[in-house]
């Protein structure tokens, strides 16, 4: 896509074989971007089993302070 939205995820292991998919099922415009706003990761052994992932709301381009991703901050977060 242009819009750069995810389509499709596929995660193979060492043997190169197909183990999970990441597919975007809804995409909807949040925050002035499309955003993939249902997604759902399956097993491919497994179908019926899966884990879904919901964004309601999305923001971009927020100022975040330097320090935030720093290991100390990380391993430490001051509130």
């Amino acid at each position: 896509r242009d819009d750069w939205v995810l389509l499709k995820q596929e995660f193979w292991d060492q043997d190169d074989v197909l183990v999970k998919t990441l597919e975007a099922l809804e995409i909807a415009p949040m925050g002035g971007r499309n955003v993939a706003t249902v997604m759902r990761m399956g097993k491919r052994e497994n179908p019926q089993e899966w884990t879904e992932l919901r964004t309601a709301a999305a923001e971009f381009d927020v100022d975040l302070p330097a320090n935030l991703f720093t290991l100390s901050n990380l391993r430490n977060p001051r509130q």
